[in-house]
């Protein structure tokens, strides 16, 4: 699952993500996420901390106290990227 407000980025972590065989939801908006994420449960949540909407931060108090979570900003993506 991706929450990203840019689609160019959305649609950048997507393809990176479907190349692995990972299936793709993309989302927009990091508020109605936040039901989806504790109804599906997805294996992998890429969320940008940046939101508008709602903190990103937020949303992981709210939904991932119960799990792993591992932040990434843009520094570290591109080490890895590159």
């Amino acid at each position: 699952m991706i929450i990203e407000d840019e689609p160019d980025a959305a649609e950048m972590f997507a393809e990176m993500m479907s190349v692995n065989g990972f299936s793709i939801i993309k989302m927009f908006s990091s508020a109605p996420a936040i039901p989806f994420i504790i109804q599906e449960k997805p294996d992998l949540i890429i969320l940008d901390l940046m939101f508008l909407d709602i903190s990103g931060l937020a949303a992981d108090a709210s939904v991932f106290l119960s799990k792993p979570v591992d932040f990434l900003d843009q520094k570290q993506a591109a080490k890895k990227v590159l």
